[in-house]
């Protein structure tokens, strides 16, 4: 295949690391937007779903963690796929009470991200180590 510019193809592993970055500003944004305890606590009731007064906090510690992982490059994979679990969550719980400005297309596509780490790995300046 014939490339305009061949010699950026050398710079690929950079590529991982810029989409963790993105994805960390993203899941930082979401624990922001997650300080309204009182609005989500009172969705989580509604839902009927045990715990739901502590549930938002646990959601924040679970998204910090996975940024956390993330920004650091340990255990890319898995952080990731927790990621997308939360991504996915936050964003049908936007569908109802609309607590973020960002549309649901963005959830998705920082889900596709997410998605593409499982495969493409840490990137450089990581401390995942592949088996």
């Amino acid at each position: 295949m014939l490339n305009t510019f061949p010699i950026l193809l050398s710079f690929a592993i950079f590529i991982p690391f810029i989409f963790r970055i993105f994805v960390v500003l993203f899941l930082i944004q979401i624990i922001v937007a997650l300080k309204n305890k009182v609005l989500l606590g009172e969705y989580f009731s509604k839902s009927n779903l045990p715990f739901s007064k502590y549930l938002p906090v646990l959601t924040q510690i679970a998204i910090a963690v996975s940024a956390v992982f993330l920004l650091i490059g340990l255990y890319t994979q898995i952080a990731s796929l927790v990621a997308i679990y939360f991504i996915l969550t936050i964003q049908g719980i936007n569908k109802q009470i609309y607590f973020m400005k960002h549309s649901e297309s963005t959830f998705t596509y920082v889900a596709l991200i997410c998605f593409s780490l499982l495969f493409l790995g840490a990137g450089v300046f990581a401390f995942d180590l592949p088996l």
